[in-house]
C-alpha cells in the first residue's frame, strides 16, 4: 500500500513539474502524509518496507513501475488528458486493477 501511495505522489509531483500548477505539489504533500501513515504501520509490525530509499520515479513493483510512466506520459499530453488522469488516480488508490486512465 505504501508504494501505491508513493505511485500517486510521485506522478502529482511530476505533473506539478511538468505544468507549474501548485495545486498538485499540495496534492502531493496529502499523498506523502499517507505514506508517512502507512510507514507507522510497516515499522509497527515489523513489516519490510517496499519504498525503502528509491528516488522520486523508482519502483520495486515493475507492474507500479510500468504504470508511472504511462501516467506520467499522459500527464503531460494536454489538459484534457491531465484531468481524466487525476479522475482516475483519486478513483484508483489501489491499483491493482486498473481500468483505462
Amino acid at each position: 500500500m505504501r508504494e501505491e501511495e508513493k505511485l500517486a505522489r510521485d506522478v502529482y509531483l511530476q505533473v506539478a513539474d511538468l505544468w507549474g500548477m501548485n495545486i498538485f505539489s499540495n496534492i502531493a504533500r496529502s499523498e506523502q502524509t499517507h505514506m508517512d501513515s502507512v510507514l507507522s504501520l510497516i515499522d509497527l509490525f515489523g513489516a519490510v518496507d517496499p519504498v525503502g530509499d528509491r528516488a522520486r520515479d523508482e519502483f520495486a513493483n515493475q507492474d507500479l513501475q510500468a504504470l508511472y510512466n504511462d501516467l506520467v506520459s499522459q500527464g503531460g499530453l494536454s489538459v484534457e488528458r491531465l484531468k481524466r488522469l487525476i479522475f482516475w488516480i483519486f478513483r484508483n488508490t489501489w491499483p491493482g486493477q486498473p481500468t483505462e486512465p
